[in-house]
């Protein structure tokens, strides 16, 4: 909730005569393209900015060199490979910009490092849940995520390796490792126990 949040005060800040865009963005990877996404740039600072990927490249505002963190939104992902189209929730970024990136006015993000989960949430007979809100915290780092999960069950991001775990409504939250060896991967995530009605004499 709290990305939700940021995402459309980025928004109402990009409407609020922000400083104007002075580098290129381009996001790029060996293993897919990105064909369009909605970019929260700043998005741990007090004043993220708001703007939207096409073809894999956006233009910016990059004050000063440094740590850069964004997250994308509803990236819509080309596989390279010719698998098709897939939309995916969410996915973030950090990048270092040294100084000669900024007179340049390019700055290339990688990333190759990210990979595809795909989270399905159950029931107790392994049948996809529609609908439901489930909540993704990523161990190691400040704040959690709600997404919807769509009618089979099943919500796609893009992640970074590493430690996080998942919920979804009444189950219990079930921990997982993102592994750099592993370009897709799946996960089940129960919801409550169906409780049987009460049987009455």
């Amino acid at each position: 909730m709290i990305l939700k949040w940021l995402l459309l005060f980025g928004m109402w800040m990009q409407t609020q005569g922000t400083m104007p865009p002075n580098i290129e963005l381009r996001f790029t990877s060996q293993r897919f393209a990105i064909e369009h996404a909605s970019l929260l740039l700043g998005y741990a600072s007090l004043n993220p900015q708001s703007f939207e990927i096409v073809n894999g490249s956006v233009k910016a505002f990059i004050a000063r060199p440094g740590l850069v963190e964004g997250a994308l939104f509803g990236p819509r992902v080309r596989r390279l490979s010719g698998q098709g189209t897939t939309l995916f929730a969410w996915t973030e970024f950090s990048r270092q910009v040294t100084e000669e990136e900024l007179r340049s006015g390019v700055v290339t993000i990688n990333m190759d490092t990210l990979r595809e989960l795909a989270i399905r949430v159950e029931d107790d007979k392994g049948r996809g849940v529609a609908g439901v809100t489930i909540g993704l915290i990523r161990f190691g780092r400040e704040g959690g995520m709600d997404f919807k999960v769509d009618g089979n069950g099943e919500v796609k991001m893009l992640l970074l390796p590493g430690t996080y775990g998942v919920q979804a409504p009444g189950g219990p939250r079930v921990q997982f490792q993102v592994t750099s060896g592993n370009d897709e991967q799946r996960i089940s995530v129960p919801t409550a126990p169906r409780i049987p009605p009460e049987v009455k004499d």
